[in-house]
């Protein structure tokens, strides 16, 4: 099997791993293919998740430019949504269990992060793979506020963590569990 193949797999299956951990904090799940000709499902739950969640990259928007017809196909991994308070969530999972170059492409997730929509984003961080000084730069980019010129609106949240980070992210900042 390819690397690339092999990647992907495993993207799939952490992202797998994520909306289970969602589902059983009280999460409904959805596909968006499954909800692109009917978006008022996703209304019908308090908290859901819509993996593959259309929106546009930092490219998409310079070539919407040219042409205000253009259409993005980039997909955000998962995208939150907190019903009661009209908040959404971004999520880019990244996992990388052995040294490659995944993380090399980290800059331009967290700008396409900034640029979503969404209220908040998160870069979601799993695996030994990454090197340490890519985790470092996340942290600090954030921290330091780098990619906040490419933010689609002024107070954009981003944070970057791991599982256990996110899910106490989320409790914290995103829904109000105690209301289950």
């Amino acid at each position: 099997m390819k690397q690339g193949r092999k990647a992907n797999i495993s993207g799939e299956k952490n992202e797998k791993n994520v909306t289970k951990e969602l589902k059983s904090l009280g999460f409904k799940i959805y596909n968006y293919k499954d909800i692109k000709n009917n978006p008022e499902i996703i209304k019908k739950s308090k908290y859901c998740v819509v993996k593959q969640y259309p929106y546009e990259t930092i490219y998409d928007k310079e070539v919407k430019k040219e042409n205000p017809e253009y259409v993005s196909k980039s997909r955000m991994d998962l995208r939150l949504f907190n019903n009661e308070n009209n908040t959404t969530l971004d999520v880019e999972c990244k996992i990388q269990e052995v040294a490659g170059s995944a993380d090399e492409k980290f800059p331009y997730s967290l700008m396409n992060l900034y640029s979503s929509d969404s209220n908040i984003s998160y870069f979601l961080i799993q695996g030994n793979g990454f090197k340490d000084k890519a985790k470092l730069f996340v942290k600090n980019s954030i921290k330091n506020k780098y990619f906040e010129p490419f933010a689609h609106h002024e107070g954009k949240i981003v944070e970057s963590g791991d599982i256990e980070n996110f899910l106490e992210f989320v409790m914290d900042n995103f829904v109000w569990l105690k209301n289950f």
